[in-house]
């Protein structure tokens, strides 16, 4: 019985938590920065489209998460610390950018699924994350 009343719990909890990561995002002083999946999604990849309205620069750190989202757990996928091909990558204030995210190398191949992956900036100040599917 304590199990059920803790993954409900969990389950409750990080309902909360992605409507406010995957809808409103990290809100800098100034503005905010969004990200979401482009349609080029595939088991090891995908472009993400970024989205900084804020009046910052934004360097993307060389970290980033994928969480699994089934019907009763969130999944916390086990990866090496990530190190981006593009670190030092920048998202100038006011602009919009593509990046590809190759996660196949971390995380390996992702199953078919709903994932959200969390993308971190300026040394972990900001963050933004995206809802994305795997078929």
């Amino acid at each position: 019985m304590k199990k059920y009343i803790f993954v409900i719990l969990l389950i409750l909890l990080f309902a909360v938590s992605i409507a406010s990561i995957v809808y409103n995002n990290k809100k800098t002083d100034n503005g905010s920065i969004y990200v979401k999946c482009g349609n080029n999604i595939t088991k090891s990849g995908a472009i993400f489209i970024f989205d900084n309205q804020s009046d910052v620069d934004l360097d993307l750190d060389d970290f980033f998460k994928i969480v699994k989202i089934e019907e009763d757990a969130v999944i916390d996928l086990n990866y090496e610390r990530p190190n981006l091909a593009g670190v030092g990558t920048s998202f100038f204030k006011k602009s919009i950018s593509e990046k590809k995210i190759i996660w196949n190398y971390y995380y390996g191949e992702l199953e078919p699924g709903r994932y959200i992956i969390t993308f971190y900036f300026n040394d972990k100040q900001y963050n933004a994350s995206a809802e994305f599917f795997i078929k």
